[in-house]
Order: structure tokens, then sequence, then C-alpha cells
């Protein structure tokens, strides 16, 4: 599994671009690493993911 490969913790704190720290679930992870695969880190920009603007 990768989160495994990575070291991740289940619920791991990670910084985000806004400098505040959040919990990232294995699975979240695993999103960005089959979304990175697929489109590169164009794939990874908010404006290309609309379900990650919903909050």
């Amino acid at each position: 599994m990768v989160v495994s490969l990575l070291g991740v913790e289940p619920a791991q704190h990670w910084y985000w671009p806004d400098g505040q720290e959040r919990p990232v679930h294995p699975r979240t992870l695993l999103r960005w690493v089959a979304a990175y695969r697929a489109g590169g880190l164009e794939a990874l920009k908010p404006e290309s993911r609309p379900h990650a603007l919903r909050r």
C-alpha cells in the first residue's frame, strides 16, 4: 500500500498551502497519488477537482 510505503500514519497532520495544519486520512493520500499519476501536478489543483471546492 502506498500509504504504508510513505510511512504515513492515519490522520497524520500535514501543512496545507494556507499554512494551517490539518489531518489527512490515508485514503485521501491515495486519491492524491492516483490523481498525480493520472494527470500530474495539474490534476492536484483545486480548479481541476470541483469536489474539493465544495467546503
